[in-house]
């Protein structure tokens, strides 16, 4: 879980480390108070989602110019 690894630690130096426009998030599973949510079958649909995201592209923000009317 986000609260139970080295993220808080790593990324102040890691974000120090991004060149101009790059932006860095956390991919993970939530914060919990438990290190495991305890079924197998959750977990792997978890872990399925977690590298679906991680592995997919940045999404950037476009805007658009409106048209006059």
């Amino acid at each position: 879980p986000q609260n139970q690894g080295a993220w808080y630690q790593i990324r102040h130096k890691l974000a120090d480390a991004l060149a101009s426009g790059q932006s860095l998030r956390y991919v993970g599973r939530p914060r919990s108070a438990a290190p495991a949510c305890g079924s197998y079958a959750l977990h792997q649909a978890q872990q399925q989602a977690l590298v679906s995201e991680a592995l997919a592209p940045a999404i950037t923000a476009v805007k658009r110019k409106q048209k006059s009317a």
